[in-house]
């Protein structure tokens, strides 16, 4: 009979991820999926994660538009960003 012994992996062994988010306000669903992918799944799963707003998901930096966003069967943005926030999740501009 063998003993298996779960090996604890490294800190510069872990995967990193990026969610890169490119949808912005004309888009509110897309917007939202990789926000909620990331503090719903990632967070929760105490990944290492990072996120870029890029392209047209730059709007959401821009007056209260991350309080306004909202997609259809995904959190309002506003939650999702206070989520990453609140788990201070880097957030790239």
């Amino acid at each position: 009979m063998a003993l298996v012994v779960p090996v604890r992996a490294r800190k510069e062994d872990e995967m990193r991820l990026l969610y890169i988010v490119t949808k912005g306000m004309a888009d509110p669903t897309l917007a939202s999926v990789p926000l909620h992918i990331a503090a719903n799944g990632s967070v929760e799963l105490g990944q290492d994660i990072s996120v870029v707003l890029a392209g047209d998901a730059t709007d959401l930096v821009i007056g209260d538009n991350a309080q306004r966003l909202e997609g259809v069967g995904v959190p309002p943005a506003r939650d999702l960003l206070g989520k990453l926030k609140e788990h201070e999740v880097p957030v790239y501009v």
